[in-house]
């Protein structure tokens, strides 16, 4: 990529959203999904005046601690109105970090202390979604089972739907007599929406 930044855009009911959401974060840019075709303009422009404003790039941050999970590990460019949002776990209270940064090749630093915030049950959801989410990304073949093993894991400890875990709800009231059989059948699948089945399937 070197200094080139990958920007995608899915227009339409069903775009394949899960690659370019991938390649948008491997590009170091963002996805925009974009549902309805009048929506097109404003969407676009609002992206385009998101790109003529970037605030921070190559963004690096010293925590002044090493026993630390942080996540997400690569930290993408900041535009105009954005906010920097990244989850740390530590067994030590942080006084202080030192954030880094290039703006307009030149180089800019500022310190952030970190007493005084607010303590909510949320932080430890968002870091465990976080950290599912870069592990997902990261998995390879070799490496498979160690990150899933991970990441159920952490779904669990933190009650969380993952690729390998799910929240399962029992309903305790049957609905049918126990004398009658079960009547089972498939349900066909709907197209997205705007799609034609002829079209997608041939005759």
């Amino acid at each position: 990529l070197g200094r080139c930044r990958l920007f995608t855009i899915g227009i339409g009911s069903a775009p394949n959203s899960h690659f370019m959401q991938r390649a948008a974060n491997f590009g170091r840019g963002t996805h925009t999904y974009i549902g309805k075709l009048d929506e097109v303009q404003t969407r676009m422009q609002a992206l385009f005046e998101k790109i003529e404003k970037p605030v921070l790039k190559d963004i690096a941050i010293d925590w002044m601690e090493t026993d630390m999970e942080i996540w997400p590990q690569k930290i993408t460019d900041l535009y105009q109105g954005e906010p920097l949002l990244i989850t740390a776990k530590t067994k030590h209270a942080l006084g202080e970090i030192k954030i880094t940064g290039q703006v307009a090749d030149k180089i800019w630093a500022s310190s952030l202390k970190l007493r005084g915030g607010q303590d909510r049950k949320g932080i430890s959801t968002l870091w465990a979604r976080n950290k599912i989410a870069a592990l997902m990304k990261q998995k390879r073949d070799a490496e498979f089972e160690s990150i899933k093993q991970t990441i159920i894991e952490t779904a669990l400890e933190h009650h969380l739907v993952s690729k390998f875990t799910s929240l399962v709800a029992v309903d305790v009231m049957p609905v049918r007599p126990k004398d009658k059989n079960l009547d089972s059948h498939s349900i066909p699948t709907h197209l997205p929406r705007g799609w034609d089945y002829n079209k997608v399937f041939g005759q």
